[in-house]
């Protein structure tokens, strides 16, 4: 059986967000304005201090404004309601990771989240060391060549640790446990609507650093944004 990372995880759909995480309308306003779908997901998570994970394809639909104002009074409520107008999207709570999906690619062998990480070594890191260390991990599986490392926090000072394990886990998987155990709260993975493939035959992600800077085949295949950070621009522009 394959060995899962520190805890079994346990996808439990339609599993109220627990009530740590919930407001009523007494503490947080039920109301949300936002320019995008992203825009939304990143301040309700703020809101509620949800740790969160989105796979998502960047299109007209998700890059419409987000507005509502019902008498919502829990953050399950909000999520349903920001999630149910795509039909083919969905969210579950996974061991305390809020994760919003497309359904058709969740569990698509394409999907790059679902590369396998053979082995992080139990050990104590930070989020850069971590990042760095899952994006060479599937660089040959993902892509032809081994990309270069590439830091995606901007943390400055000393960085804190926390600790980290797996063994033959998916990539997605490594990712929910990085934001459940680092001050890194929510990851991102942009997927374009036209669907390109890397010569290994996965689905490519939209590139979140200018192209001229860093090639697109350096990029990793997520971001990490914390509770109150705001939706990058390459987020929220539409595709070329």
């Amino acid at each position: 059986m394959r060995s899962m990372i520190l805890i079994l995880l346990v996808a439990t759909v339609a599993t109220p967000i627990p009530a740590q995480n919930e407001a009523t309308r007494n503490t947080l306003p039920a109301s949300l304005q936002a320019n995008d779908f992203i825009s939304a997901l990143l301040i309700t998570a703020s809101r509620y201090q949800l740790p969160m994970a989105v796979e998502w394809v960047k299109s007209p639909d998700t890059l419409k404004p987000v507005s509502f104002s019902q008498d919502f009074t829990t953050a399950t409520k909000v999520m349903d309601a920001l999630v149910s107008p795509h039909a083919d999207y969905t969210w579950q709570l996974e061991n305390g990771v809020v994760h919003v999906f497309q359904k058709a690619m969740v569990n698509d062998p394409r999907n790059p989240l679902n590369a396998i990480v053979s082995r992080v070594p139990d050990r104590f890191w930070t989020v850069r060391d971590a990042d760095n260390f899952l994006f060479q991990s599937i660089g040959q599986a993902v892509r032809l060549t081994g990309p270069k490392p590439l830091s995606v926090s901007s943390l400055t000072g000393t960085e804190p640790q926390f600790h980290l394990a797996a063994n033959n886990a998916p990539v997605r998987e490594v990712l929910n446990e990085v934001i459940r155990a680092s001050k890194m709260k929510i990851w991102i993975a942009t997927f374009p609507s036209s669907s390109p493939l890397t010569v290994r035959g996965f689905w490519e992600t939209t590139p979140m650093y200018d192209p001229k800077g860093v090639r697109p085949e350096d990029q990793p295949f997520w971001i990490f944004l914390r509770w109150g950070d705001v939706a990058w621009s390459r987020l929220t522009s539409p595709e070329p």
